[in-house]
């Protein structure tokens, strides 16, 4: 959980700087996937969003996201902007998380979300936001990543907030687990998460395990030890 839900929660607390109970809705991008479904519960379940938009397009990651905590869903393949006109929303579109190829949801952002709006992404993307609607309404643009305090040595404490904070908000039953497919830590098990991340369809996380059920084989590649010396 520390990466999914630590990557949604400095998103959502620290860049974008949602704060509890506002009236506003949040739209995030992609809601099946691991951190998207980590975001949706932060957002209703933790700040209480009163909307909370999660993509998707597939009837089990629609699913997924209803489950999570999301109060609509729409589909990402299909036009966002008439399909959230269509939601007769009664509150702005306030902060967006995208968590998916950035460029192709760019300029369309710009449309849907109120004035002064924030949007936040984990995915990079090149784009260019000169004469958009980004900048008629000053809208602010950020990137996260998890490692960005260690790699750079600063603000360290803020892990050690995040966490405590998080690992409070799963003692209260507030934030669950979307962990959703474990195998076993050897080639076959690699292989397999990579074919399953590269088919776009994964609903949650995906997790290797050394104690997963299965043949702790050798890595073929020279100079590797087999996974059962790991300690």
């Amino acid at each position: 959980m520390g990466l999914t839900f630590g990557t949604a929660y400095q998103s959502l607390i620290d860049r974008l700087e949602i704060k509890q109970n506002e009236n506003v809705g949040i739209l995030i991008i992609n809601g099946g996937g691991g951190v998207g479904s980590a975001a949706i519960q932060i957002a209703r379940k933790v700040l209480q969003l009163p909307v909370v938009i999660a993509t998707a397009s597939r009837p089990e990651t629609m699913d997924s996201c209803r489950r999570m905590g999301a109060t609509h869903v729409v589909n990402h393949r299909e036009d966002l902007e008439s399909q959230i006109k269509a939601l007769n929303l009664d509150v702005p579109i306030k902060y967006v998380y995208v968590v998916a190829r950035t460029e192709q949801y760019i300029h369309v952002l710009g449309k849907i979300c109120a004035p002064f709006a924030k949007v936040c992404s984990i995915v990079q993307a090149k784009f260019d936001l000169y004469g958009t609607e980004f900048m008629s309404k000053s809208m602010t643009f950020s990137w996260n990543w998890l490692g960005t305090a260690a790699y750079h040595r600063t603000n360290l404490e803020n892990y050690q907030r995040a966490f405590e904070a998080l690992a409070h908000y799963v003692d209260e039953g507030k934030l669950v687990p979307n962990l959703n497919k474990r195998l076993k830590l050897n080639v076959a098990g690699l292989k397999e998460a990579h074919r399953l991340i590269e088919s776009a369809t994964t609903v949650g996380k995906i997790a290797l395990g050394v104690d997963e059920p299965g043949e702790a084989l050798h890595f073929p590649e020279k100079g590797l030890l087999p996974i059962t010396n790991f300690h």
